[in-house]
């Protein structure tokens, strides 16, 4: 009796231990409510941009219209194929008899206006802020010529100093391997390119020289005239205060001048005529189709397409930052966008719209067709607050985020702003530098 009496108690204890052991897995298996873990991210105030990526290929030798804004006969051809020109240089005129006559017209009406109106106070202030301004115009002028012909020598240093290292190479190979090798031929090839771009650097700083002369040479006939124009505003015939007779002729005169300066058709940019189009006598009409004629010019233009979804975003004067492929990843060019052609270009229902982008700096290994990848920066912010934009929830037409405080996520209403790149947003409302809001939960 007392054996199984002892028996009986071992049992009942190991089955009271078995069942709190059963029931202890239960409770935290099933019943117990786990505990929640936060991944949060912190409001921080920093910069914000948005780039928009594409890629793009480097055009040498584009070919730029020149016709003139103007319809009427053609007077002179002063622009041959092959002829090398610079910035502003003539290429023709039309015949300007009429519009000659025309502006000594309007000089002559504005004249009499003067005489009766008297003494034209504002026309003698405005006179003396165009000699201001011709004669700032003529430093400037000056300073931007400096830059543009040392840029130019520049070129031609390290395209000499190039076509001499690819000289001394060519020397090595061909002693080595001998004339026929193929490592001769493609060190000659190399050679042949370095001297070409050693001579177009030379030919550029020619033409910078010559337009760098036309340049001043316009801008000091423009402090002389505009001198010669305060002269005459401050003469003795012109006292009385200006009235709208003195204005009309006044502007009629202007337009006189600026029609007889469209007779005159100038390079926009540095390079060399590729065909001319008119002879001397023709008539340039309103519908005409040819250009008058057409140059390709000196400089490398960085051609990229831009995608319809983000076109609207696209802005002449937005920078770029530019990576090519056949240089090291690490090696980033700058870039303007010059223009943006309003007309798109559809290819398998894919459209786009072609932006070009002026290089910021030249590199004597620029080479056409080598191809780019662009981020456009079309937006950006300093000093503001931001998170990641996976943080920012949709509810009833609201922006809302979950604040962690004291350990437990509240709600709380935001106002975005600017989405920048590697998915942060900028918070304009609603949230303070150094709380942490949720990004997810496990």
């Amino acid at each position: 009796m007392i054996n199984f009496s002892m028996f009986q108690r071992k049992t009942v204890i190991w089955t009271l231990i078995a069942v709190a052991f059963l029931g202890g897995i239960v409770y935290f298996s099933f019943l117990r409510k786990p505990k929640t873990e936060y991944n949060t991210a912190e409001v921080k105030r920093g910069d914000l941009k948005e780039t928009i990526s594409v890629s793009g290929t480097l055009k040498a030798n584009d070919t730029i219209s020149l016709n003139f804004e103007n319809t009427g006969r053609v007077k002179s051809v002063d622009a041959r194929v092959g002829q090398k020109v610079g910035k502003g240089d003539v290429i023709g005129y039309l015949d300007d008899i009429n519009l000659q006559l025309a502006v000594d017209q309007a000089k002559a009406n504005l004249n009499k206006a003067r005489a009766d109106a008297g003494a034209n106070y504002d026309a003698i202030h405005s006179a003396e802020v165009e000699a201001d301004n011709a004669e700032k115009y003529l430093d400037d002028t000056k300073s931007l010529n400096k830059k543009n012909i040392t840029a130019a020598g520049q070129k031609v240093s390290d395209t000499k100093n190039y076509y001499e290292d690819a000289q001394e190479y060519y020397d090595k190979v061909k002693d080595e391997n001998g004339a026929d090798s193929a490592t001769t031929k493609l060190a000659r090839l190399t050679l042949d390119t370095a001297e070409a771009n050693y001579e177009q650097a030379k030919d550029a700083l020619d033409v910078a020289d010559q337009t760098a002369d036309l340049a001043e040479t316009s801008a000091e006939n423009k402090l002389d005239t505009a001198e010669a124009a305060l002269d005459a505003a401050e003469s003795n015939y012109v006292k009385a205060a200006k009235d709208a007779t003195v204005a009309a002729y006044e502007a009629a005169y202007e337009t006189a001048l600026v029609n007889l300066g469209k007779a005159v058709l100038r390079a926009p940019a540095n390079g060399i005529i590729k065909e001319v189009n008119y002879k001397v006598g023709e008539v340039i009409g309103a519908t005409a189709t040819d250009a008058f004629a057409k140059m390709i010019s000196y400089d490398f233009v960085l051609e990229a397409k831009v995608p319809e979804s983000d076109i609207a975003k696209i802005k002449v004067g937005q920078n770029a930052e530019v990576v090519f492929d056949a240089f090291e990843a690490d090696e980033k060019f700058g870039a303007t966008i010059v223009s943006v052609d309003p007309s798109a270009t559809v290819v398998q229902d894919v459209v786009d719209y072609v932006v070009k982008l002026a290089m910021e700096s030249d590199d004597t290994r620029f080479k056409d067709g080598i191809s780019a990848d662009l981020d456009i920066l079309v937006a950006q912010k300093s000093g503001v607050l931001t998170i990641p934009e996976r943080a920012v929830k949709e509810s009833n037409g609201k922006k809302i985020v979950q604040v962690l405080e004291n350990g437990k996520p509240a709600d709380r209403e935001v106002k975005t702003g600017m989405k920048g790149d590697e998915g942060m947003v900028e918070i304009a409302g609603g949230l303070k530098e150094g709380e942490q809001v949720v990004t997810s939960a496990k």
